[in-house]
């Protein structure tokens, strides 16, 4: 179970890069604010894949966790409607992990 905290490092970096870029705040008005973040979800998904008991449970883990992650940001710090394939992926993905 090491391979649990590199997953979520990756995953919540990552859709807190897609909330900070869909409430209008782009790569292109500060790069450096953004390659930062972007290393550090490279280093989580290499740390994940070389932590993981087999690719295939690092993979299915790593979009578990960041599609847990998009569904709680969409209903929380968007208040958007959660879109019924992102539930219909998490449940296949639970089932497959």
């Amino acid at each position: 179970m090491s391979w649990l905290p590199w997953g979520l490092l990756a995953a919540v970096t990552a859709v807190g890069l897609e909330v900070s870029y869909r409430q209008g705040f782009g790569w292109h008005e500060a790069p450096w604010l953004f390659v930062l973040p972007a290393i550090v979800v490279s280093y989580g998904i290499y740390r994940l894949v070389g932590a993981g008991p087999t690719l295939l449970v690092a993979i299915a883990g790593f979009s578990l966790m960041s599609t847990t992650a998009r569904i709680l940001a969409s209903q929380f710090v968007l208040d958007e409607p959660i879109a019924r394939g992102n539930v219909v992926a998490a449940a296949a993905l639970l089932v497959g992990v």
